[in-house]
């Protein structure tokens, strides 16, 4: 039985697939009709009749000779089946690959993955970054957790501890009633920064670092000062030396750790300056060994190795102080601290 297909759907397919293939329908104005088989005589009859005329069928349905041309080309698109019954747009949708839907959705998350990736990386790079600065301007920060690590690692330096500074320093086991609590440091809190400048500045004689640890322990009141207050405070001058402003700002310009910072320091007045060494307790602690090496010549520092009064006093007079009774105790109890008395 044929089927009855209506004619003006089919005229508007035809006219759809035509256009792909430079074509147009034999009764419109366009193209040579030559290009297209035309209907005559009895066919032609029953076309204008209502009835399609007899042709090859597809999928059981009858089709008019002009669409036997199955195939048609469509950009982006693999070869696309047309039949009478549908439109361009469905058959489009038939082409495309279920596997390729596929493939586009596993394509989206490796997409999401490598954006996630790549997310994580530049927070990460945000936090550490400022992080790794930060140490790197400011340096290590010694805490009374990793004070024994670190004074394990500077024992070979000195046979000085915590236990023998107390003999040169008998009240710096505690910071309890300090008239400045803020600047006071314990044996404990003090053993790992003295030890670290005997390791920056090469002191390895015992008699000479016995002379730098008694002018520490006498200066800062036992570690119980950074600043000069007696007999009356002075703008700049202090770290554990109680050394001069001046001094304090040749001490930090010899510091590589800190040339970043001294400029601004500097440049705000001198107790910026000295604010900024005391904010590294090795740099606070270390300011007498620094100025015996760097002020002091030769003759006093190898005249400590001695460890005579009168040595002691050339280191005295090296810093611009003048022997004491109290000087000479700190000095004395600091021989006997490493045992050269």
């Amino acid at each position: 039985m044929v089927s009855q297909i209506p004619e003006t759907r089919d005229r508007d397919l035809i006219a759809k697939t035509s256009l792909y293939k430079g074509l147009r329908h034999p009764d419109t104005n366009s193209l040579a009709n030559s290009a297209l088989p035309q209907p005559s005589g009895e066919e032609s009859q029953l076309s204008h009749s209502g009835a399609p005329p007899p042709g090859p069928t597809y999928n059981g349905r009858t089709t008019f000779p002009w669409q036997q041309q199955r195939r048609i080309k469509t950009e982006g698109l693999h070869v696309i089946e047309l039949d009478g019954s549908q439109d361009l747009e469905a058959n489009s949708r038939k082409g495309v690959p279920s596997r390729l839907r596929r493939c586009a959705t596993r394509l989206n998350w490796k997409w999401a993955a490598c954006i996630l990736l790549f997310v994580c990386i530049v927070v990460g790079l945000c936090v550490a970054v400022p992080m790794y600065l930060h140490q790197k301007h400011r340096g290590d920060r010694p805490t009374a957790a990793n004070n024994l690590t670190r004074t394990q690692q500077l024992a070979t330096v000195s046979s000085l501890t915590a236990a023998s500074l107390l003999t040169i320093a008998p009240s710096s086991d505690t910071c309890s009633g300090a008239t400045h609590p803020l600047e006071c440091k314990t044996a404990e809190e003090a053993i790992a920064p003295i030890l670290a400048s005997f390791a920056t500045y090469k002191i390895t004689d015992l008699a000479t670092q016995a002379a730098v640890v008694s002018t520490i322990a006498m200066e800062s009141g036992d570690f119980k000062y950074s600043h000069h207050y007696f007999p009356f405070p002075v703008p700049g001058q202090g770290t554990r030396n109680m050394q001069s402003a001046a001094y304090n700002l040749d001490y930090a310009r010899s510091i590589p750790g800190l040339v970043g910072e001294l400029e601004a320091a500097q440049a705000a007045g001198p107790e910026n300056v000295i604010d900024l060494l005391l904010s590294h307790p090795e740099y606070d602690f270390g300011s007498a060994a620094w100025f015996l090496t760097a002020q002091c010549d030769d003759g006093v520092v190898s005249g400590l190795a001695k460890a005579g009064m009168e040595a002691f006093d050339a280191y005295v007079g090296c810093i611009g102080a003048s022997a004491s009774a109290r000087r000479t105790e700190y000095y004395t109890n600091a021989l006997k601290a490493f045992g050269l008395a």
